[in-house]
């Protein structure tokens, strides 16, 4: 979602890098900047946070997609800054196992 949302979460991304900076004390990372975020810097991000980087790490089966992507609909994609069809969020949920 931080790569699909990245052009329109400018301020987002300055708040993530800020509090990276923080947690370094100074800033020895490249963070995210205010002008949104490249793939790298989204990977960089994720190490630094020690992030998961598969939904395997939650124990998602492919078959659990398409329930999780409909499930999605509704409240929780009612603060995504953008519009994300059904059919994308599968396709994006998939790439992630």
């Amino acid at each position: 979602m931080l790569r699909f949302n990245a052009d329109v979460i400018r301020a987002d991304c300055e708040l993530l890098r800020r509090a990276a900076d923080e947690q370094d004390g100074g800033g020895a990372h490249r963070h995210p900047g205010p002008r949104g975020m490249a793939p790298g810097e989204v990977d960089a991000l994720f190490d630094r946070f020690q992030l998961p980087r598969s939904l395997r790490a939650f124990a998602v089966r492919r078959e659990d997609v398409a329930e999780i992507a409909r499930r999605s609909s509704g409240s929780s994609m009612s603060g995504n800054p953008k519009e994300l069809p059904l059919e994308e969020r599968e396709r994006m949920l998939a790439s992630l196992l």
